[in-house]
């Protein structure tokens, strides 16, 4: 349904069945792929090389998943090999996925059709993206809403430089989470935006909105270091607003994070240091604006809490 002076210059012709398959052709004849406004229907979209780039027109360009996917939208993954529910489906690359940018389209998970298998590793289960063993990515100015357990998943390979991540200006709200007894004793398993890998260094959060999910709003897991999240709004989510299990060197700044069902912030899971707070709003959280100790995780320490923040 693209307008038909977009549709007079494309080199490739959506149908809306199956839209990938010409997505896919373009990011593998080209390296990118230039969406129109309108509406597309897709399954997965595989991103095999360093430098791809995908853009859309803003909020008028919008990317269904379409039923019984299972599987994240955008995926790096080395081959076509299709996903069967086990890691047979996806083969990295130590020096993993450089440059990949994702900018200025709305993704609608359609979670009420899509399933998540558990147990099954976090980055096969029904994403909006996920950029696995990425590293020098941007993903900005993208609107993700209802699917089931992360809108954003990122980490870093093992072989890979400094990670120098960006995600801007993106909005992850109605993310429906899983109920996993192995999770804390309320909410729902998952995280709207899920950083985690413990060669992941350098992410900066810049200005999202993250609301109004089943789940945490954000996750910072598995020894990631220096994070920086600045500005945006991580506010009535079922779970905590902001989770670190653990991460060490993270800057949180002028954040809204109010009303979520759990802490505002939660330091946990191991030896998070250090940790800066400045100038963030948290107020009515129901299990109260930060702790350092949370249902047995372990002992956190040097987390600066400035003054300037506002708390209630």
């Amino acid at each position: 349904d693209a307008p038909p002076e977009a549709q007079k210059i494309a080199q490739f012709i959506c149908d809306g069945v199956d839209d990938d398959v010409e997505i896919q052709a373009a990011i593998d004849t080209l390296g990118a792929a230039d969406l129109s406004v309108g509406h597309f229907n897709v399954r997965t979209i595989r991103l095999k090389e360093d430098g791809i780039r995908i853009q859309g027109q803003g909020s008028n360009t919008i990317l269904r998943h379409q039923n019984n996917v299972n599987f994240p939208m955008f995926i790096t993954v080395t081959d076509d090999r299709p996903p069967d529910g086990t890691t047979a489906g996806y083969t990295g690359r130590p020096q993993g996925f450089g440059g990949i940018i994702l900018k200025g389209f709305h993704i609608e998970g359609n979670s009420a059709n899509n399933m998540v298998r558990l147990p099954e590793p976090d980055d096969f289960e029904a994403e909006g993206i996920c950029l696995r063993w990425a590293y020098n990515y941007i993903i900005e100015d993208i609107s993700i809403n209802d699917v089931v357990c992360f809108g954003i998943y990122v980490n870093t390979g093992p072989s890979a430089p400094r990670t120098n991540g960006r995600i801007a200006r993106c909005e992850v709200t109605g993310t429906t989470g899983v109920v996993d007894a192995a999770y804390e004793p309320f909410g729902k398993s998952g995280a709207s935006i899920f950083v985690t890998c413990p060669y992941t260094v350098g992410v900066d959060i810049v200005d999202c909105l993250v609301h109004d999910n089943l789940t945490v709003g954000l996750a910072l897991e598995d020894r990631v270091s220096d994070i920086r999240v600045k500005g945006g709004n991580y506010s009535r989510n079922q779970r905590h607003g902001i989770a670190l299990h653990p991460a060490y060197n993270v800057r949180i700044e002028d954040a809204l994070i109010n009303l979520n069902g759990g802490l505002g912030i939660q330091v946990g899971s191991g030896d998070s240091r250090p940790i800066w707070i400045n100038r963030c709003q948290l107020i009515g959280n129901a299990m109260g604006p930060i702790n350092t100790v949370q249902f047995g995780y372990g002992q956190s320490g040097d987390i600066f809490f400035a003054d300037d923040n506002v708390v209630g």
